[in-house]
């Protein structure tokens, strides 16, 4: 018994090669595409979860929304007493900032400069100790949006009045005394 071979003839064997090229070039688009719109997605979404705000001592918050020169609260503090900064919101690797001006004559006396974000978007709280001379200051907060892109830029956050701190008798009896040497 004799087998017989079926031979193709040139053009079938280039119609399918060429079939068989087009079949890749398809899919590898299709597969461009497809990650093209996922980044593209993933680009244009927002980085962060909450809207870009600041806060000293989680109570005195301002967002990226509030007018740069907006109302501001009182908040009193004590030369060597802590207090707490931090934000939420902001740029992933970003250091949002404090600059303290004093509010007769507006003349800038300090910057202190909060925790680095992360990718999460988060400024975690940072400890200062209040070390200004006893004197009224604002304090205006430096920071951008992690969602808009917004720069915030000396945002009034509160107004700090800085009293001198209490001498070690004052601190162990509770009562009001004022440090001398503080005072000067």
């Amino acid at each position: 018994m004799k087998i017989r071979r079926h031979h193709r003839s040139h053009g079938v064997i280039a119609r399918t090669a060429l079939m068989r090229v087009l079949s890749v070039l398809v899919l590898a688009v299709g597969l461009g595409t497809a990650v093209a719109a996922q980044t593209s997605t993933a680009a244009s979404a927002a980085r962060c979860n909450t809207a870009a705000h600041v806060y000293i001592n989680g109570g005195y918050i301002k967002y990226e929304t509030d007018p740069i020169d907006g109302p501001i609260a009182d908040f009193t503090v004590r030369n060597g007493q802590r207090y707490n900064v931090g934000g939420n919101g902001i740029t992933p690797d970003e250091d949002p900032f404090w600059a303290f001006y004093r509010v007769s004559g507006g003349a800038h006396v300090s910057t202190i400069i909060g925790n680095r974000t992360g990718g999460n978007c988060v400024s975690n709280q940072k400890t200062f100790i209040s070390s200004l001379t006893p004197d009224t200051y604002i304090m205006r907060a430096y920071y951008y949006g992690g969602n808009s892109g917004r720069t915030i830029s000396g945002q009034a956050q509160l107004r700090m009045i800085v009293l001198p701190a209490l001498n070690a008798t004052a601190r162990q009896s509770g009562t009001a005394q004022l440090d001398d040497n503080a005072s000067r």
